[in-house]
């Protein structure tokens, strides 16, 4: 690679090979502009995913592309793509973000060593972050203000320092490798991490809900809690507490309404609530209603959407003829 380069976005991918030629082709540009390197690891995939990433990658030469030859596990597949670049920072970014606005993120790169950089995301995201630029000297204050922000994988940049010293395989299978790596290396020590709400992820409108929003209950409830906790006692219980009770009530994605459309849908059951009604409980989200949600027929929950529906028209002609 360019031994110029100081930052390489780094992309573990799947089974997506529409949504990585749309990224590629949407950051291409800004990525030549500013010298920076991309790094795709394919994880098998079974499409045509192969095709696009090796035909970026003789077309440009700071396009770097590698296909496993067997699926190696998500967790696995992101510890090897960071690891696969070789620059000083790496930005680890879902296979459908990318970012077309990076002059000042380079120039902050540049001037000044920082453990990790920290990055804004959509709208409804970002109306839930600091509208400052925060310069944080410890990682608790990290976890305090926006750690709910870090369950998200695209909006972290790591210094290499922090993936050459950490132990990957203490977190697999914890859905939350991503932001393990941003305060396990940086616990029981004074830290440089910047937080930056005008450097902006867009996310592709072709893309619904993720897979792991099938499974909502065990990710965002059980196995954050279970991430969050078992990072080191550095990290005061308070401020783990305060991260769990965030995540579950900052992200949109989260909210009830959310929750009760999916359950319209038929992704998820009592059955999932039941089984992590502790961990909801600890979020401090209403188990009781989401219980409710769940052992609701979904006829039942159908019709009750389309009667709400119909009111609001209802209310929605009466206003507009008062």
């Amino acid at each position: 690679m360019n031994k110029e380069s100081i930052l390489s976005i780094c992309i573990p991918t799947y089974n997506r090979a529409e949504c990585l030629d749309q990224i590629l082709a949407k950051m291409l540009p800004v990525c030549v502009e500013n010298d920076i390197q991309i790094c795709i690891s394919d994880n098998a995939s079974p499409d045509h995913t192969e095709e696009v990433g090796k035909s970026y990658a003789l077309k440009y030469e700071n396009v770097h592309y590698y296909r496993h030859p067997e699926n190696i596990g998500s967790d696995n597949n992101f510890e090897y793509v960071l690891k696969m670049a070789d620059t000083k920072y790496r930005w680890l970014m879902s296979d459908t973000c990318y970012v077309d606005h990076l002059v000042d993120l380079m120039q902050d790169l540049s001037s000044t060593d920082w453990d990790g950089y920290v990055v804004n995301g959509d709208s409804f995201r970002a109306a839930q972050l600091p509208h400052e630029k925060i310069r944080y000297d410890n990682s608790i204050y990290v976890m305090n203000d926006i750690g709910w922000h870090l369950s998200w994988i695209s909006c972290m940049i790591y210094n290499e320092r922090l993936i050459n010293s950490m132990n990957f395989e203490r977190y697999k299978d914890s859905s939350f490798n991503q932001t393990a790596l941003m305060f396990e290396p940086t616990a029981n020590r004074s830290s440089q991490i910047c937080f930056n709400p005008s450097i902006i992820v867009g996310n592709l409108s072709t893309v619904k809900d993720s897979g792991w929003l099938y499974h909502v209950f065990d990710v965002m409830y059980r196995q954050w809690y279970l991430l969050i906790m078992s990072l080191p006692l550095y990290y005061p219980y308070e401020v783990k507490k305060k991260c769990v009770v965030d995540a579950a009530h900052k992200p949109i994605l989260l909210s009830t309404r959310r929750h009760f459309i999916r359950r319209l849908e038929g992704k998820w059951s009592f059955k999932d609530v039941y089984r992590n009604r502790f961990f909801i409980r600890q979020s401090q989200t209403g188990c009781l209603v989401l219980m409710m949600m769940g052992a609701c027929p979904l006829p039942l929950i159908k019709f009750i959407f389309f009667l709400v529906h119909q009111v609001k028209n209802v209310i929605r002609l009466i206003w507009k003829n008062c």
